[in-house]
């Protein structure tokens, strides 16, 4: 579990968006790229998709 508050709202509908684009394993390395810029967000670690 992760609690985490941000502003202005809406960078949740990030979090919603990357999980759609990984449901069905790695997510296109360019439409993680543009989600990314959509939202101004810089991922640190390394993105896995499994459990």
């Amino acid at each position: 579990r992760v609690l985490m508050t941000v502003s202005p709202p809406g960078h949740e509908h990030y979090f919603e968006e990357l999980a759609e684009l990984a449901a069905h394993g790695a997510p296109d390395p360019k439409a993680l790229a543009d989600l990314r810029n959509r939202y101004d967000t810089d991922q640190l670690s390394t993105l896995t998709t499994r459990a």
